[in-house]
């Protein structure tokens, strides 16, 4: 017979293992991708096309995907269909060396990923909340599986070289797949609401999150999308860079530990603020770094604040949102952190690092998160969120 703690230890350990293969996966190519699209001779405007792809399906496809999944509670099956083109796609990316053929299958790699994390999300914030867990706890497995794989695959990619990352990427997606048949999600929808997504967007306290979210999604599509190639051109090798997002993610497990006693002490929207001021540190760091060790040093700042940043953030739009749009909630928050912003902040980064020093990019980003700062201020001042928040 399962009692209640043996059901509560199961939806941990359950929605720990999605979190730790999922990030674990994307850890295994997503810090080398750019840096591979250098090596093959593209430039920075083509890299900065490339990597609008997945912000523009994170804006079409996500929450496109999650009102269904939502409405018909299909969201275990339909993130069991995106892993496996994920995991397919993956598994013949090394094939193309020029641009277009890259476009293409970029394009298709993107279009099963960008659902995934907002399904996930939503299926497991709502696990956390039937069942009083923690769910930063959980997530915090995924920046481990994420520094892991970071870390080994700079000390393997180095020796071997990228082809075989992508073979290797494909198939731990498998595995990942049995693991998701294992999560819980709440009922279908009864009642019709055939444009809940706007419902959302009326919600004062939500949009204010939207539109701090749009900015640090301008922030985090300049940074990542170029650090790793930044970080080459000072004289990193693909080593200093597995380190440089591993070291980061591992310094997020502590901030995603300690979210909720922080939000606690001082509410979760000012928890936001200070997860910005980390951001805006961690940037300021790394735009004036001498060289390649000293900007490795400032991925222990960054991993604080978007280990902070990314709980803090989720939880916010949970506790605004009904629980049957849990999914929903969070396809809108990642088409605006994810979609809209980098697909303006991707080309703009380009545009910097080929027509000016590139240290440049990182100081707009630190202006894009001070100004996200600020929004949430504002929307504190005016009472904006529920007080038990």
């Amino acid at each position: 017979m399962v009692t209640r703690r043996n059901q509560r230890q199961l939806a941990l350990w359950h929605g720990s293992l999605f979190y730790l293969g999922f990030w674990g996966l994307i850890g295994i190519y997503d810090p080398f991708m750019n840096v591979y699209l250098a090596q093959l001779g593209l430039d920075g405007r083509e890299i900065g096309i490339l990597a609008t792809l997945l912000p523009l399906m994170f804006l079409l496809i996500a929450p496109a995907v999650s009102v269904p999944a939502d409405r018909y509670a299909r969201r275990r099956v339909t993130l069991q269909i995106c892993l496996i083109g994920l995991a397919v796609t993956l598994l013949f990316f090394w094939l193309p060396q020029t641009f277009f053929p890259i476009l293409l299958l970029t394009a298709i790699l993107s279009l099963f990923r960008a659902p995934i994390a907002p399904l996930a999300d939503g299926v497991i914030t709502r696990l956390a909340v039937r069942h009083h867990l923690n769910y930063g706890r959980m997530r915090l497995w995924g920046s481990f599986g994420f520094a892991a794989a970071a870390i080994v695959g700079g000390i393997v990619w180095q020796r071997v070289g990228f082809v075989p990352m992508f073979v290797a990427a494909g198939i731990i997606t498998l595995p990942l797949i049995v693991v998701t048949t294992r999560l819980e999600e709440e009922p279908a929808v009864i009642e019709e609401r055939p444009h809940a997504w706007t419902q959302l967007l009326q919600h004062p306290g939500m949009m204010a999150i939207l539109v701090a979210s749009f900015l640090a999604g301008g922030y985090l599509g300049m940074t990542f999308t170029f650090e790793g190639v930044y970080l080459n051109q000072l004289g990193g090798s693909e080593l200093i860079v597995g380190l440089f997002f591993g070291i980061g993610a591992l310094f997020e497990l502590p901030a995603m530990q300690y979210s909720d006693k922080i939000a606690r002490r001082f509410g979760r929207p000012r928890t936001l603020i200070m997860a910005y001021g980390l951001l805006i540190l961690a940037n300021l760091g790394k735009a004036w770094a001498p060289n390649a060790e000293i900007f490795l040093l400032f991925a222990v700042l960054k991993g604080l604040g978007f280990g902070l940043f990314f709980v803090t953030t989720v939880r916010l739009v949970d506790e605004q949102t009904p629980a049957v749009w849990s999914a929903t909630a969070q396809g809108v928050l990642n088409a605006v952190l994810l979609g809209i912003a980098p697909l303006i902040a991707n080309p703009l980064g380009g545009w910097i690092f080929d027509e000016f020093e590139a240290h440049w990019i990182f100081v707009i980003a630190s202006l894009l998160a001070l100004v996200a700062g600020i929004v949430i201020e504002i929307a504190v001042r005016r009472g904006v969120f529920n007080p038990d928040h």
